[in-house]
């Protein structure tokens, strides 16, 4: 009730600042493809390794998830520019590239393409987060970070069901690949996005 309209309200004031509104619809779009894999992991370890070893595979892949995210994050806390919408497609892409790679790959490269594949989510998620927090001044930080929570929160309630409802009807490699290829897509819109405001911020200098 009254907290539902209070976040709604807090998204209704955030996105009419036009410098944070094209993080916020990243990290939305962003947060829908990535939890797409969430189902999707599960069945993808059954297909790969037959059902008796499923479960013994979906943890080697879960340690590889895992780590591939400790590394990632490592990686972003040497990067430049973190806070820059150019991190967060580098993040993106990274991301994208190696899971579609995953859709075609056997058993053993899988685990391979997954350790480097995750290592690009802290680097999207940290760049979107510094980005934000960048843009944020004392009067607006706390609507912009809740807004980011609210919006990614209902992305992440879309991007498991449909990743769960793709993966019953045509399979979790095939899956892997549509994610894989929204991720890269979205990479692209944040590249643009990126060469635009470099080009923006010379012309108001």
């Amino acid at each position: 009730g009254l907290r539902q309209v209070g976040v709604l309200r807090g998204i209704a004031r955030t996105l009419p600042v036009a410098r944070a509104r094209s993080h916020l619809l990243i990290a939305g779009a962003a947060a829908f493809f990535l939890s797409m894999s969430f189902p999707t992991l599960i069945t993808l370890a059954y297909s790969l390794n037959g059902s008796k070893d499923g479960s013994r595979t979906y943890v080697i892949l879960e340690v590889m998830l895992a780590t591939g995210i400790v590394v990632g994050s490592i990686i972003v806390g040497r990067m430049r520019n973190i806070g820059s919408m150019r991190t967060v497609a580098q993040g993106l892409v990274l991301t994208g590239v190696l899971s579609v790679g995953i859709a075609m790959s056997p058993y053993w490269l899988v685990a391979i393409l997954l350790l480097f594949a995750s290592a690009g989510n802290p680097i999207y998620s940290v760049a979107n987060l510094t980005a934000l927090m960048d843009l944020s001044d004392r009067s607006n930080r706390g609507t912009i970070m809740s807004s980011r929570f609210a919006i990614t929160q209902f992305a992440l309630i879309l991007g498991a069901a449909s990743g769960a409802l793709l993966s019953s009807r045509v399979g979790p490699a095939a899956t892997y690949g549509v994610l894989g290829a929204g991720l890269v897509g979205l990479s692209f819109v944040a590249a643009i996005l990126s060469r635009e405001r470099a080009a923006i911020v010379p012309a108001t200098e």
